[in-house]
């Protein structure tokens, strides 16, 4: 897509932001679908239904209404689309209701496609339409590399968000392998060092260097200027591959303290420690929590 066009359809999604989110409806009349490429319309269709035998018991009778008419509306608009776009989907289908909550002011379907591709999926039920993805995507995130070093290979991996990308798992040969302990061999710091260079580019906001100190200090100094003044920090993990990845997450929280995924990872520690004290504060699953 040409920056004109990105620039138009970045604008055309704040306009339609701004429209949804000051929307109001009753307890669940407001549908809100936001899906992925390549999506699994069945699976939301199969919720739908659920949803139906739910909203059918429901003893209010504009509750009920306006719960089944957002249903049935989302229904109907699934059931026409042959697959989603690359970008992705959003759909959003409700009653809004007056300020008194007591009469309805309208119906509405909106469903346009993102400016770029979605990078998450959701369909909740609520009195608003939840926008957060999409508001997210009118604002990236900042994007770090994590570089994680073992005696057998080096993997280069791109934080964003709530997401993670490998960029390269690279295997080094036998000749470049080394011993904890043993001072690394020069081509293989500049080997590590060219592919550094090579995939954490000026979009970066930073990097953090995982591996055998001995290593990470060498392998510093053969970085270019502009990468090496974007180290943010520098760990010592004794492994590589996803074990060495998660090892320096945990111990660059400090750096990475804004970022979405490190909030994620923080937030589902401390759900599991608190399971694990049994004090009855958590549950897990929906029926639980209904109790």
């Amino acid at each position: 897509m040409s920056n004109r066009r990105s620039n138009i359809e970045r604008w055309r999604q704040t306009n339609m932001l701004k429209h949804l989110d000051p929307m109001r409806g009753t307890e669940n009349g407001f549908f809100s679908l936001i899906m992925q490429f390549p999506g699994n319309i069945s699976q939301v269709l199969t919720f739908l239904d659920t949803e139906h035998e739910k909203a059918s018991a429901v003893e209010n009778q504009l509750d009920r209404s306006c719960y089944i008419w957002a249903i049935e509306s989302a229904k109907k608009r699934l059931q026409e689309l042959d697959k989603i776009h690359l970008e992705g989907l959003s759909l959003y289908t409700g009653t809004i209701i007056d300020k008194e909550h007591t009469d309805k002011e309208g119906t509405t379907i909106i469903e346009f496609q993102p400016f770029q591709p979605i990078e998450v999926s959701l369909y909740q039920f609520g009195d608003f339409f939840n926008t957060e993805p999409l508001h997210q995507q009118l604002t990236p995130a900042e994007k770090y590399g994590i570089l994680v070093m073992d005696k057998r290979g080096v993997m280069f991996t791109s934080l964003r968000g709530t997401m993670h990308e490998v960029l390269y798992d690279y295997t080094f040969p036998v000749e470049l392998q080394w011993s904890y302990g043993q001072i690394p061999n020069r081509r293989c710091l500049k080997v590590v060092a060219g592919y550094a260079n090579q995939f954490y580019d000026r979009s970066f906001r930073g990097i953090i260097i995982a591996g055998e100190s001995t290593f990470m200090s060498l392998l510093n100094g053969e970085l270019n200027l502009f990468l090496a003044s974007r180290v943010l920090k520098m760990v010592e993990v004794n492994y590589g591959g996803f074990d060495g990845f998660n090892r320096a997450m945990n111990m660059s929280s400090d750096v990475l303290i804004n970022l979405r995924f490190t909030i994620e990872k923080q937030m589902l520690q401390y759900f599991f420690h608190r399971l694990r004290s049994e004090d009855g504060m958590s549950f897990l699953g929906l029926d639980d929590s209904l109790k």
